[in-house]
Formats: structure tokens, sequence, C-alpha cells
């Protein structure tokens, strides 16, 4: 009889042990590892090896260690991409301050050496602009220049 119950025991042990784990990825990029399927989607199912001797308290840590080093992951791949997006948003402020300071010089220019220069109204109508407007946009171009061409 004990032997029939410690056969019985070590079967239903096993039986948890090698019950299926599926792991699967969210549309967040997120990998999840589940005792159950996900509603939807497609999981993969990994069946654990079976070790005897190993009781389903062990398989649970098991498991909590794949769930663990899961989450790891994910927060590495999401720390990665954070910084893929710090260094774009670097890189399009690098590249639109030199275009700010390539239009801010090509306006310098033509303030400095065209002698009648127009600029449009709110009206749409070019009008030219006077000594005074003229040393007025001088200082703005030259302080945009001081402040984007660095």
């Amino acid at each position: 009889m004990r032997l029939t119950i410690t056969i019985l025991l070590w079967f239903f042990t096993v039986v948890v042990i090698a019950a299926p784990v599926y792991k699967w990825t969210d549309s967040s990029g997120v990998t999840h590892y589940t005792q159950e399927p996900p509603s939807q989607g497609n999981a993969q199912t990994i069946v654990p090896q079976v070790i005897p001797g190993v009781g389903p308290e062990r398989a649970r840590d098991i498991l909590e260690g794949l769930r663990k080093d899961a989450a790891a992951g994910n927060a590495a791949r999401i720390k990665d991409q954070e910084q893929q997006a710090k260094l774009k948003a670097e890189r399009e402020e690098r590249e639109a301050r030199a275009r700010r300071c390539q239009e801010a010089r090509a306006n310098l220019e033509g303030l400095h050496y065209s002698p009648r220069v127009a600029v449009k109204d709110a009206q749409g109508e070019y009008r030219r602009i006077d000594d005074d407007e003229r040393a007025s946009l001088t200082k703005r171009a030259e302080a945009l220049i001081q402040k984007e061409c660095k």
C-alpha cells in the first residue's frame, strides 16, 4: 500500500513538473511566461524537462526564475529603446540647429550684400525694408548665429 501511494505521489509530482509553460509576447513587445495560454495570439509551448526528485515547490521556483529572467530581458529592451529614442532626438535637434544656422547665415549675407531687401508682409505682398528694419534684422540674424552655430 505504501508503495502504491509513493508511486502515485511521484507520478503527480512528475505531472505537475511536466505541465506546459507558455511563452508569449504581447503587443508592447513584453515577453511573458505563464501556465495558461494567452486569450489571443500565438504562444510557444515549453514543456520543462522532468527531473526526478524535484517537487512542485522547486518547479515553481524554476518557473519564477524564468519569469524574472524574462522581466530582466524586457527591462533591458525597454532601456535600450529609450536610449535609442534619446539618441534620435539629439540627432534631430543637431540637424535642426544646423539648418537654422545655415538659414541665419544666408539671411545675414543677404542683409549685408543686397542693396535692396524686400520682405513679405501679412497680406502676402512684398515691401522694401528701411535702414532701421535692416539693422534690426541684422541684429536678430547675428543673435541667431551666436545661438545656433556652435
